[in-house]
């Protein structure tokens, strides 16, 4: 912990990120916790100190490192928008980290009828109001607009992508 004195005001707060976490097999009832956010806003922190701002339970909010400063990205897509780090959780932390078991599958996309139309919704930070004494969350919504059949070409190369259409605004990067 850095600190439990820090308020929203003492920052510069740039992106969102969201928790998950996994299952460890050869201990039940344990789980790695991870926080994940967009690849390039951990490019855009290289060589700057970070921290991440969690609301706290009883009130106010504690900045947080993560363990060790090692990122990972997509195996395989070096294009794939997407960066994690391991992170531990405390009982003290306002939040939920998202099981990895309900994440949606190609499988669940067909017997679910996923598709183009669906809404869709993300949590973020509002970054330029982020709030004084906690994280204030918003939350927006959109559709799916397109489903990958193919690569499409992203900025930084071809990937399988998503399209979502949805406003957006400074500080989502990251979002759920």
């Amino acid at each position: 912990d850095v600190g439990s004195d820090v308020n929203g005001e003492d920052l510069d707060h740039v992106a969102t990120g969201f928790f998950v976490s996994t299952p460890i097999l050869e201990l039940p009832g344990r789980q790695f916790n991870f926080f994940v956010t967009a690849k390039h806003v951990v490019e855009g922190l290289a060589n700057r100190p970070y921290c991440f701002v969690v609301n706290t339970k009883e009130g106010g909010v504690v900045t947080i490192r993560p363990p060790i400063n090692v990122w990972y990205t997509h195996p395989t897509d070096t294009h794939a928008d997407v960066a994690v780090t391991m992170l531990e959780m405390k009982s003290s932390y306002d939040i939920v980290s998202i099981p990895v078991g309900i994440f949606l599958s190609t499988e669940l996309v067909t017997t679910r009828g996923v598709g183009i139309g669906d809404e869709v919704f993300t949590v973020g930070l509002f970054s330029y109001v982020p709030g004084r004494k906690r994280n204030m969350p918003i939350v927006r919504y959109g559709t799916i607009a397109m489903l990958p059949e193919e690569e499409i070409y992203v900025g930084s190369g071809f990937t399988k992508a998503h399209l979502i259409e949805m406003r957006s605004i400074g500080g989502l990067s990251g979002s759920p």
